[in-house]
Parts: structure tokens; C-alpha cells; sequence
């Protein structure tokens, strides 16, 4: 009845604040990072399916009469059917309340006495590296770094990495890099590149619009899972955006043209050419007019053996003329585990010897040696 709707309204209001309130306070004890709390509180806001059994339950056992049972359904009812439309407003809504004053004292309070303490040799950084995300590419950059003495340091929103990792003296810190002052911290106006590896797409579109305001001169790369979200993140400000489909499928496509046997420089300057288009002939529907000639697409390089019933021993490579009665060139001859490089005709064909030859698999099948596979 409609006389009923304020009552409804309210209990709707007390159930989503309360559950609100109690997600916040335990993500909070648990120093999770502000931002996900509180979209996981606006995905968790309404009353479950379960309750529903509960409820049921307490008032065939005499436990929940007929007219507070008749208003805890409607409540719920009314929960679930507004969760799909809180939903689809969260991300906005979040973005919004973290721009406040309020967000700034909420997610800055306990984390900014610990970067003093724990990062602050990170104000004298100057051109260093800011890796924001510690999975398993920040791992890797971070290690890489090390190797060449790169400087960086790490922004990483899960509390319990960044505990493990400082005990291991990696420069990171606790944060959430969609805050200002969580990327000032991090030096990131005197940074000459920053890398964002999240799984957070709309914190990654953020992170980037924001490092970018902060400094014009930064090199952003970002890594992505989509290849429809490097358009956008391009828009945002990002320089490079390495989809990961698309460099998985990279890989592949390398190693399917060195088994063409395309020269390494040709590979790498097509690659390099996908990367710097972003990927646009991967991208395209339709055929575009890009082409990589494989001109060795046909030949082969096999090692083959010199057995001592073989009628090359004691002969020199211009006596077989391999190349006028088979059509193959002797790349290298491998003997006492010394390899002969680019031998010349006077070289003589020992028993033992291991051959690398280049040619057509048919002409290398007819050589009166054993070839090894």
C-alpha cells in the first residue's frame, strides 16, 4: 500500500547505510585501499536471496510476525531491484566523493604518517621510474629495473604485498595512485616514466588523466587486458598501450615468421611498426596493405651427419659443389664441438662432422647423409 512507502523507504536507506558502515569499517581495520571499498559496499548494498529462507523461516517458527515479514520482503524486493541501476552509477559516484575533501582525509590519514616514515627518500627522486601495481608485470619492471640500476619506486594498493615486499627493501608504499596525494608522494612531478599495471579499468583511466595533469612531460605506458580500451586510454593521455591479447598474439606471429626463416631485422622492424601504429593493421577487419615478404619461406636449415659410409669423407666442399648439384649452401660444419663458420671450398668433410645446411627440404632429403631431426 502506498500509506507503507515512507516506512519502506527508510528501512532502504537504515539496511544500505548500515551495510555500508560495516564493509567500510572492516575494509578499513584491514587497510584496503578507499576506492574499492566502497564500490564493493554500493555492490552489496541490498538484501541477499538468502534472506528471503531466513525470514521464512522466522516467521513460521512465530519469530517474525506476518505485517514486519510483509515489510522485510517488500524492502528487499526493492533493494534488489534497484541494485542493477546503483550498479551502473557507482563508478561515478566513487569517482566523484574521491575528489572530496572528506576522501582525501579518509584515504590519507594513516597512509600519509607511514610514507613519511617509510618513503621518504621518495622526494628525492628525479627522473625515476613510478610502477603503479605490483602483480606480476610490476614484479618483472621492478626486477628489471634493479638489473639496470634504474631508479623507481612502487605504488601498490593491496596492504599485505607492500608489508612482505619492504621487509624485502623494495622501495613501496601503500596508496591508491587515483589520489593526487598519493602520486605526489611518489615524486611523480620529477618522473620520467610511469607505468600503470592494474586490472582496474576505470582506476587506470583515472590514473592516467591525472598523471598526466601533474606532469606534462611524463612517458605513460600502461598495460591492458583489451585491445577496444587502447583507443580511450590513448585519449586520456597514455603514450604507449600494450593490450595483452595483442602482444600474446605478437609473440606468436615472431615465432611463426623465424620458422619462415624472415630475417631477425625484418621481424623486428614489422613488430616495431604494429607497435607504433597501435596495433592498427592487427585492428582492421579488412586486409590492409601491409606486407612482409617471406622470401626464404621455402628453404629450411637442418644439421645433417657425416657417417664413415658416407661418400663426402676426405672431400672438399668446392670438390662436392653442393651448391650447383643440390641447390644448398653449408651455413656452418660442427667438429669436436668447434663450429667452422661460413667454411670456403678447401675445407675437407671429415667423418664425425655435423653439417648446417640451408635449402629446400626435398634436396636436403636426398643427401647421402643422416639428418638430424
Amino acid at each position: 500500500r502506498k500509506a507503507h512507502l515512507p516506512e519502506v523507504l527508510i528501512i532502504t536507506v537504515i539496511v544500505a547505510i548500515l551495510k555500508a558502515l560495516i564493509l567500510l569499517g572492516v575494509g578499513r581495520l584491514l587497510r584496503l585501499n578507499l576506492r574499492h571499498l566502497l564500490l564493493t559496499a554500493l555492490a552489496l548494498w541490498q538484501v541477499g536471496e538468502f534472506a528471503f529462507i531466513l525470514s521464512r523461516t522466522g516467521m513460521d517458527l512465530g519469530l517474525l510476525p506476518n505485517y514486519e515479514y510483509q515489510l522485510f520482503l517488500a524492502v528487499s524486493i526493492l533493494t534488489m531491484g534497484l541494485t542493477p541501476f546503483v550498479l551502473d552509477l557507482a563508478p561515478g559516484w566513487v569517482d566523484r566523493f574521491m575528489e572530496s575533501k572528506m576522501a582525501r582525509r579518509m584515504g590519507g590519514r594513516r597512509s600519509l604518517r607511514d610514507r613519511h616514515q617509510d618513503i621518504s627518500s621518495a622526494r628525492k627522486l628525479n627522473d625515476h621510474l613510478v610502477i603503479i601495481g605490483y602483480g606480476l608485470n610490476g614484479r618483472n619492471l621492478a626486477r628489471a629495473a634493479r638489473m639496470a640500476e634504474i631508479p623507481y619506486i612502487i605504488i601498490e594498493s593491496n596492504p599485505v604485498t607492500v608489508s612482505e615486499e619492504r621487509q624485502k627493501k623494495e622501495p613501496i608504499f601503500h596508496g591508491d595512485a587515483t589520489q593526487d596525494s598519493v602520486l605526489h608522494h611518489a615524486s611523480i612531478e620529477t618522473a620520467r616514466v610511469a607505468v600503470i599495471a592494474i586490472s582496474d579499468p576505470l582506476s587506470t583511466k583515472r590514473i592516467v588523466s591525472t598523471t598526466r595533469l601533474l606532469n606534462a612531460d611524463l612517458h605513460i605506458i600502461v598495460r591492458t587486458r583489451y585491445l577496444y580500451e587502447v583507443d580511450e586510454l590513448l585519449s586520456f593521455g597514455a603514450n604507449d598501450v600494450v593490450p595483452e591479447e595483442f602482444e600474446t598474439a605478437i609473440a606468436i606471429y615472431r615465432r611463426v615468421l623465424q620458422k619462415y626463416l624472415v630475417p631477425k631485422q625484418g621481424i623486428a622492424k614489422f613488430l616495431d611498426t604494429l607497435r607504433s601504429e597501435q596495433y592498427a593493421v592487427l585492428r582492421e577487419s579488412e586486409p590492409v596493405a601491409t606486407r612482409l615478404p617471406l622470401h626464404l619461406s621455402e628453404l629450411e636449415v637442418s644439421e645433417v651427419t657425416i657417417t664413415d659410409k658416407c661418400p663426402w669423407v676426405g672431400k672438399t666442399l668446392e670438390e662436392l659443389a653442393l651448391r650447383r648439384t643440390h641447390n644448398l649452401s653449408v651455413l656452418g660444419i660442427l667438429r669436436d664441438e668447434e663450429l667452422i663458420e661460413n667454411p670456403d671450398g678447401r675445407d675437407k668433410i671429415l667423418s664425425g662432422d655435423h653439417m648446417i645446411v640451408l635449402g629446400k627440404p626435398e634436396a636436403i632429403q636426398k643427401l647421402p647423409v643422416t639428418i638430424l631431426e
